[in-house]
């Protein structure tokens, strides 16, 4: 995570990544595996969608932040 020059933690690092997006999924691991499943079939935009829910279950966690921050990276790589 980021700090500031103040080496407070930047409490805006997570917050994009967080806000309610349309569908289901019922639990944390079950949105992880989905985006995996989406990512072994390059659907990287879907991955992304079921990773940001999963974080929504789970804020914070490193897992789901880092899937965001790798599929993103994959997204803007394919342009």
């Amino acid at each position: 995570m980021r700090c500031d020059s103040s080496n407070k933690l930047n409490q805006n690092v997570v917050e994009p990544y967080v806000m309610a997006i349309p569908g289901s999924c019922p639990n944390f691991k079950t949105c992880m595996n989905l985006g995996y499943a989406a990512i072994k079939q390059k659907n990287y935009q879907t991955a992304l969608v079921n990773f940001k829910r999963a974080l929504a279950f789970n804020l914070g966690n490193k897992y789901a932040v880092e899937a965001i921050g790798n599929v993103s990276r994959y997204i803007q790589e394919s342009r």
